[in-house]
């Protein structure tokens, strides 16, 4: 069952008493996966704004470093139908993020992957319908793993054919679908977000997914950059700002269904993110190629996402220029580790 957490009574009477007469007809706002890469991000992002109330659903008690103020927190876990019933109460939208396995760990056990996402998914999905208004729906789908490989590499745009190459991107639009049926059964609106290479924070050199993040992690360690795959694959990166600045967009857009890219538009290969890397840091990066533990040949050489159709229908488009973010995030990190 979902309770508050018990670490943080205060903090959950603070976030009641502290809303005011303007924000007494804000909607609450739903967000699984608070706690992860890019929840914990949306979530301060959408708490500072102050628009709408929040609830966030976590397994285990949320770090206080990600548990702002205006949060409401719930305990709970996708995999119980009753936790889902309870987290979906009066919501007036959800943020849908939490996933588990990334593009190279879902092919271990297809099976495993699809029971972990699939279900978890599909109870939160019932629990929506069994409320019996129409809730808003943002959810993070993904720019790279969904389109697959084209040889002319022009830019994917939301209506191409796709072709997931992973577990991982066969769940994510399965996902989508079962999502467009239920816009067309009348009782949510749905907007997808084809998120392509996210990064913003670091990230532990544990991960297999975060190319920026964890390299930028190593290089402050002293330790070589882990390279899976081939150092020429290009891909599409885009700042966590820019991601929580296009769901914040969302969450105001009444629409049935609608897909949008979230993207920089442009390629760059992992050789040139390590090129970057180095010159913010100020001298050569060592290199460890992985190639033992992955088959290079799973991972599409290119993906690059076409976001005009983002930069039209919401007025959104990128602020965070690669370089600069990079540069941004090795200083932030040599801070914190100094």
């Amino acid at each position: 069952m979902i309770h508050s957490s018990s670490q943080w009574p205060r903090r959950m009477n603070l976030s009641m008493h502290n809303r005011d007469k303007d924000n007494a007809q804000s909607r609450l706002v739903g967000i699984t996966g608070a706690t992860g890469f890019l929840g914990s991000y949306i979530l301060r992002h959408l708490a500072s704004s102050g628009r709408d109330d929040l609830r966030a659903l976590s397994r285990a008690p949320a770090p206080l470093a990600i548990a702002p103020e205006r949060v409401r927190w719930a305990r709970g876990d996708l995999t119980s139908p009753r936790d889902c019933e309870t987290f979906t109460e009066d919501l007036g939208a959800l943020i849908h993020l939490a996933h588990t396995n990334t593009p190279l760990s879902s092919q271990r056990d297809w099976g495993s992957d699809a029971t972990l996402n699939i279900l978890p998914t599909l109870n939160l999905l019932e629990a929506l319908r069994k409320q019996r208004r129409r809730v808003d729906m943002v959810f993070v789908s993904s720019g790279g793993a969904i389109y697959g490989t084209r040889t002319n590499r022009a830019p994917f745009k939301e209506d191409d054919a796709t072709y997931p190459s992973s577990p991982y991107g066969v769940v994510k639009l399965a996902l989508e679908n079962y999502l467009r049926l239920a816009a067309d059964e009348g009782w949510l609106r749905v907007t997808i977000l084809r998120i392509a290479n996210a990064y913003g924070t670091v990230l532990l050199p544990e991960r297999r997914q975060g190319l920026i993040g964890v390299a930028i992690n190593q290089v402050l360690r002293g330790k070589p950059v882990p390279i899976y795959g081939d150092p020429e694959n290009v891909r599409d990166y885009v700042h966590l700002r820019d991601i929580a600045d296009i769901v914040e967009r969302c969450l105001q857009a009444k629409t049935s269904f609608d897909i949008y890219n979230v993207a920089s538009g442009q390629g760059t290969s992992t050789e040139d993110v390590i090129a970057l890397i180095e010159k913010a840091a100020g001298h050569p990066v060592e290199r460890q190629h992985m190639a033992e533990i992955v088959d290079a040949d799973r991972l599409v050489p290119w993906a690059v996402l076409d976001i005009a159709k983002a930069k039209t229908a919401l007025g959104w488009q990128p602020r965070v220029a690669l370089a600069d973010g990079i540069e941004a995030l090795y200083r932030q990190g040599l801070s914190a580790s100094g």
